[in-house]
């Protein structure tokens, strides 16, 4: 039987990891304690799963609020693309981006109804996602939506 690691941080996060997991695990948990009264804050805001919100963190940029992508300039925790994005002010600023993409990921779920269409056109674009359904999706989208939806528990 495996050994279980429960870890519980600050605002009432709990996450459990296997023993086997724990090692590559735990040092992207541990980046994202510091932006969690935010993550909370923009999960109540928006009524999106706080697990999900984490999980786009952690995969967009490991928690590296100074992230920066040369080939799409997505920038920030949340990797938003300024491009396509011009209100938000700040992307580097977790206090702006977090909140920002909660309410982008929730406008999402509320115009392709799920989940995994809504962080697929968070990835590859709403436009992509409305014109070529799911089904052309990219491998890196596809990727990209399996993997957060198990990491955050929803799949």
């Amino acid at each position: 039987m495996p050994k279980i690691l429960l870890l519980i941080l600050g605002g009432g996060l709990i996450w459990t990891l296997s023993r086997q997991s724990s090692a590559a695990l735990l040092p992207r948990i541990v980046n994202a304690v510091p932006y969690y009264p935010i993550f909370q804050q923009a999960a109540l805001k928006n009524n999106i799963p706080i697990t999900l919100l984490i999980a786009v963190a952690d995969k967009e940029s490991k928690f590296d609020a100074t992230a920066y992508n040369t080939k799409s300039s997505a920038s920030g925790i949340m990797q938003v693309v300024p491009k396509f994005h011009p209100e938000l002010q700040n992307p580097f600023d977790p206090g702006q981006a977090i909140p920002y993409a909660a309410k982008y990921l929730r406008k999402l779920y509320d115009r392709f109804g799920t989940w995994k269409l809504a962080l697929a056109a968070y990835n590859w674009g709403e436009g992509n996602l409305a014109k070529y359904g799911l089904a052309k999706a990219p491998a890196e989208t596809r990727d990209y939506y399996s993997t957060i939806l198990a990491s955050s528990r929803l799949s």
